[in-house]
């Protein structure tokens, strides 16, 4: 699965991130955009520093949020189709990846490691993604900081393993362990999705822009 379906998980995965994201962008922009027009027609006269405020926060600001909003979206609904598809696919992608790609230092080529001397190098790896597709580095670059791969692997230290040489196999094994139910809690959605915070956010400052206008000469 790992090599003969990327190029299709890729695309899967940027079809879902692309959805987010417009989803985000056209119904985010459409809210601000319709809040701007709302206090432009409502508050007559207003002062120009107000008028400024608005096209800026509602015609700017608000619609790049937006778009960084479904971003994030598009991503978590990303990793929760690959997990659900199969939960060991990205610890086995990354560690097949990292022993395709690595770079053999101080150590003979051919030579076999244990896992204390592989550390440093499947650290450096998980900075660098060397060998990931530029479609799914995004994605598995969010997934290795979300569930905090780095440090779990920082701080572990396993007896049995530090004399055996490591394959991909048991490395894969290893960044399940690190991770543990991180995972569960870096794909499970927010109680409040991004979206609709964002709108609260834009209610508010629309009242307040159009109570403003009338204090401001």
């Amino acid at each position: 699965m790992i090599e003969s379906n990327i190029f299709k998980t890729a695309l899967k995965a940027a079809a879902l991130i692309s959805g987010r994201i417009a989803m985000y962008t056209i119904g985010g922009t459409a809210i601000s955009w319709s809040l701007m027009l709302a206090l432009l027609f409502l508050a007559t006269g207003m002062n120009r520093i107000i008028v400024i405020i608005t096209w800026l926060l509602f015609g700017v600001i608000f619609p790049v949020l937006y778009f960084m909003a479904g971003q994030k979206a598009g991503i978590q609904k990303a990793l929760a189709y690959l997990y659900q598809g199969n939960q060991h696919f990205l610890f086995d992608y990354i560690s097949t990846l990292f022993f395709k790609n690595r770079r053999v230092t101080a150590v003979a080529q051919g030579t076999q490691q244990s896992f204390n001397e592989y550390k440093p190098q499947v650290l450096a790896y998980l900075y660098t993604l060397q060998g990931v597709p530029k479609l799914l580095k995004p994605l598995v670059r969010h997934f290795v900081n979300k569930t905090g791969i780095p440090q779990g692997l920082t701080q572990y230290d396993q007896l049995d393993l530090n004399q055996e040489p490591l394959d991909a196999e048991k490395l894969s094994q290893v960044l399940q362990k690190v991770v543990g139910s991180k995972i569960e809690d870096a794909l499970a959605p927010a109680a409040l999705s991004l979206f609709w915070k964002l709108a609260l956010l834009e209610a508010v400052l629309f009242a307040v822009c159009f109570s403003s206008n009338r204090w401001l000469p």
